[in-house]
């Protein structure tokens, strides 16, 4: 095994999203050699991010536009994508962000959507609300922004470094 890594999936086809984490769940079994239980269930309850029962790996899953990203991880991981939407941002900014972040931003809507991804990444990461993360400066947490798509920001929250990237389906991204 790899020490702490983690496997990010990108689907942009029709797929749900159970279809994804179980192939996701095999791929990393496959790459890292772990045994999956013969039977697990994707478990949602209102108000907190999904999980596998038995818990034998973490997961956190995200959906914008005609994309859907997935991480897969030993520990708690939280994943955020946002298509680059017509919005008011400076608005949402001014309503949410903390003043750094404002500054930061000005005239910059991609800047808006990466904090925002990375907000978000931080609170599902985290099992809280995203209202209840979203005043804090997000530049002291443990995320990452990442650039692999046009007009998407990614954003990551976890504890390992090491990432490995996989499209499971692959369809025309460019449209939201």
């Amino acid at each position: 095994m790899f020490g702490e890594a983690m496997l990010i999936f990108f689907d942009t086809g029709e797929n749900g999203s159970d279809e994804l984490i179980k192939e996701g769940i095999k791929e990393y079994a496959r790459i890292y050699d772990i045994k999956i239980p013969q039977r697990y269930d994707i478990v949602r309850k209102e108000g907190h991010k999904p999980r596998l029962q038995p818990q034998f790996l973490h997961f956190n899953i995200s959906h914008s536009g005609n994309m859907t990203a997935l991480a897969l991880s030993e520990k708690e991981v939280g994943i955020d994508i946002q298509y680059h939407t017509p919005c008011d941002y400076k608005a949402i900014a001014q309503r949410f962000f903390d003043k750094r972040e404002m500054a930061e931003i000005g005239e910059n809507k991609k800047v808006f959507f990466d904090l925002w991804a990375a907000k978000e990444a931080y609170a599902k990461k985290n099992g809280v609300m995203l209202t209840d993360g979203l005043k804090e400066y997000i530049k002291d947490k443990d995320v990452v922004i990442l650039n692999l798509f046009e007009n998407y920001s990614l954003a990551l929250a976890c504890e390992e470094k090491d990432y490995i990237f996989m499209f499971l389906y692959k369809n025309n991204i460019e449209e939201g």
